[in-house]
């Protein structure tokens, strides 16, 4: 139980962390359909693109291995204003719910694919899991069985709450429509995943988020004795100071952020690679149950790959909704351009303006949370916030006339005492997220 208990909490996806971030990317002012002549896609940028604007859910013919991108349920120990904010305000439970629902519906359309899940790190995970879930199950199978009804609408409240605390891979496993799942990486545990990778990096990952925050408390102050100066050498020096602390938190955040995604992602390859080469007659599709803000494409462009678009396992509606507008912002956005190319950015930032003339004031409102702290936001209380200030925001982070330390540097240097305690207090709730994360990691024995 323990083992499973480790396993839940670690199958997250740390929408928390990119919360407190802002959304950052390249001029824009085409409408989509120009967009992908205006910034020249590449075939991975092209991949991105389709994921978010299409809505075919059919798989191509062919398709050797295929991304599910989906929504995790948060760790049981995740909390703070954030969290709070984003289970009250967006309904992320239900976003899960949906998810998972998918994960199973697909899994029984496709009941000779070969999965693997994010969450099960080594083969001793799976055995685990698979004569566990069995044990967790087994005394309401009827509740369980009802969950594979093919009308996600038709789901009782209580059935979408057990969804949204579950994972559609492992109730197909326990429901016999797979026989087994398969590990995400070659290694023994999430210990050794942790070991090898912040060895390789020559960090130790506790105290590079230790040194995160403490930036961030000296960017803030640095920033705050800037409007004190009335030196303008004196005032250049500080901006210098700032943009080489942001640079060195950039740096580190490189650093978690690539534990997090690339080690895993090449981790994940290995071993569906493995896989294929102890079986290179099989003609099996393989579903990579991961979550959406991980890219493949590079890692298997030699293979058949497609990725799922986001509207078959992400957006619970056929119209894009303010909640599906925040899984995109969540889950995609990492760090402002720290590790997402520019173009990314760019796309995104433009689905997220295409799509703003369909949602109310009231619709938006809960965007307000993350983004108060900006100085186009400044004296606006939720209350007043609108459609239209929302895209003012967006706008202005687009504003390729700025880089992005400066409008950092504007946001921080005009904050009060109290809204520079406000945003302090949302980013060391993420990296308390992100700690909880690396402490069971390391703790998996």
């Amino acid at each position: 139980m323990k083992d499973l208990f480790i396993l839940k909490k670690t199958l997250v996806v740390l929408l928390s962390v990119f919360l407190s971030l802002s959304v950052s990317a390249q001029d824009l002012n085409s409408s989509d359909q120009d967009l992908q002549t205006e910034i020249g896609l590449s075939k991975e940028d092209q991949a991105f693109y389709n994921a978010l604007y299409n809505k075919d859910c059919s798989i191509p013919e062919g398709t050797q291995i295929l991304h599910y991108p989906m929504v995790h349920p948060l760790p049981p120990g995740a909390d703070g204003e954030n969290i709070q904010h984003m289970k009250d305000r967006f309904n992320a439970e239900e976003a899960v719910a949906f998810s998972q629902w998918r994960l199973l519906q697909l899994i029984r359309q496709h009941p000779n694919a070969l999965v693997f899940e994010e969450g099960i790190v080594a083969e001793e995970h799976s055995k685990i899991v698979s004569e566990y879930v069995h044990n967790l199950f087994s005394f309401n199978q009827d509740f369980v069985e009802s969950i594979k009804v093919w009308d996600y609408e038709a789901l009782t409240f209580l059935e979408r709450e057990f969804l949204s605390q579950s994972f559609g891979s492992i109730l197909a496993l326990y429901l016999n429509i797979i026989e087994r799942l398969y590990p995400a990486t070659l290694l023994s545990s999430q210990r050794e995943m942790m070991l090898i990778y912040w060895k390789s990096v020559e960090k130790d990952p506790m105290l590079t988020l230790d040194r995160i925050i403490e930036l961030q408390t000296e960017m803030m102050n640095i920033a705050m004795q800037y409007n004190e100066e009335e030196s303008e050498d004196k005032k250049d020096q500080i901006e210098e100071s700032f943009r080489m602390l942001l640079e060195e938190q950039g740096d580190l955040m490189k650093l978690v952020l690539g534990m997090l995604f690339q080690w895993r992602e090449r981790l994940l390859f290995e071993s569906v690679s493995q896989t294929l080469s102890e079986n290179p007659d099989q003609d099996q599709m393989i579903i990579i149950a991961y979550g959406g803000a991980h890219d493949f494409s590079d890692e298997f462009k030699d293979y058949n790959f497609y990725q799922m678009p986001y509207s078959c396992s992400m957006f619970s509606t056929d119209t894009v909704s303010a909640l599906d507008v925040f899984l995109i912002l969540s889950n995609l956005e990492k760090n402002s351009g720290i590790t997402t190319e520019k173009n990314e950015q760019h796309i995104m930032s433009q689905f997220v303006l295409d799509h703003l003339d369909n949602f109310s004031d009231e619709d938006v409102r809960p965007f307000h949370f993350f983004y108060e702290g900006s100085i186009k936001l400044r004296g606006i209380s939720e209350e007043e916030f609108t459609v239209e200030n929302f895209r003012e925001y967006l706008m202005y982070t687009l504003d390729s006339s700025l880089e992005p330390w400066e409008r950092q540097f504007i946001d921080y240097s005009t904050m009060n005492g109290e809204e520079r305690s406000r945003e302090m207090k949302k980013f060391q709730d993420s990296m308390k997220n992100v700690r909880l994360v690396f402490e069971l990691w390391s703790s998996d024995i």
